[in-house]
């Protein structure tokens, strides 16, 4: 499975969501594979969550994912068009091309990249060896500069949310954050919808549940206890991928942001995480760490002549 379809975090958005789910269900030898897809006003169905869905991957046994073999178009196109109030196009965005060594059999040659990339790095030697890559003199200066800056306006830590009465504060901040970087650069707000609010709550206060396969962890750097920059972390399968972040424009002179992740690649290297995954977006700060493409694919297969036309579009 892929990070962002832990069954958990699925559950999530089915129960909080406003749109209907539309899952894709092939039966196959080794058991079934499934897409979690939801249905959407302009008759597509795409992942479920929408935007915040990336990295997606099929749900099933190793065996069953490999055993459907390359991308058959025309079976999924039949079966669309035969089903009653089927959606006229399936919009399969931001999928991974393979998980390891497993290929993914819904991205074949007629899908296209994704428009942006993601960017990751390797935490293999831990953090002095990360550094020592990546002119680690030069970050280490910036990280003390931004700490003496702070420490001169109050009381500086970084936190990880463990309690329920933390993560709201976290996110609470996050939210307000975001919201306002957004007004300014006059851009929608994908985070401001009670049900996407309502799902981030929920996920990232199973601080508690270690048997869940994907752990999520809010991390916030503190002046006098108020979180100034906040990051919400995912860590699958080896790797902890940053789902967002947001800092407080109000000390952006003293690089709030910058310092949190470098807090936080240094924790992660502490804890034994062998890949730090900045997620999706072309960010500036982002290439002072990484040295790791990954472009997703988009797979659009159309029922109808309506479908065609959302797919081309």
């Amino acid at each position: 499975q892929a990070r962002c379809q832990d069954p958990r975090v699925l559950s999530l958005w089915i129960d909080q969501g406003d749109k209907d789910p539309y899952i894709i269900w092939i039966d196959t030898p080794s058991g079934p594979v499934i897409l979690p897809l939801e249905e959407h006003d302009d008759c597509t169905a795409r992942f479920i969550g929408d935007r915040h869905a990336n990295g997606n991957f099929p749900i099933g046994p190793i065996e069953a994912i490999q055993s459907l073999g390359p991308l058959d178009r025309r079976a999924i196109r039949k079966a669309l068009h035969d089903m009653p109030h089927a959606p006229c196009s399936l919009v399969l965005e931001r999928q991974l091309r393979s998980v390891k060594d497993l290929a993914n059999p819904f991205v074949d040659a007629q899908s296209t990249r994704s428009p942006n990339v993601a960017l990751s790095f390797s935490l293999a030697g831990g953090f002095d060896a990360v550094l020592a890559e990546r002119n680690g003199k030069r970050l280490r200066k910036k990280a003390r500069s931004s700490q003496r800056k702070l420490e001169s306006l109050g009381v500086v830590s970084v936190l990880t949310a463990d309690t329920t009465a933390r993560v709201n504060q976290f996110l609470g901040r996050f939210f307000a954050m975001k919201a306002e970087r957004f007004k300014q650069l006059g851009i929608f707000d994908v985070f401001a919808d009670p049900a996407t609010q309502a799902v981030m709550r929920a996920q990232f206060n199973d601080v508690g549940a270690p048997s869940l396969p994907a752990k999520h962890r809010l991390h916030a750097l503190c002046l006098d206890d108020d979180p100034i920059a906040v990051i919400g972390c995912t860590e699958f399968g080896g790797c902890v991928t940053v789902e967002f972040g947001a800092f407080d424009d109000q000390h952006a002179h003293a690089s709030p942001g910058d310092l949190l992740f470098y807090r936080a690649i240094e924790h992660y290297c502490a804890v034994g995480v062998s890949v730090f995954d900045f997620g999706i977006g072309e960010e500036q700060y982002k290439r002072r760490w990484c040295d790791v493409e990954t472009w997703h694919a988009d797979t659009f297969i159309a029922a109808n002549a309506s479908g065609r036309l959302i797919a081309l579009t």
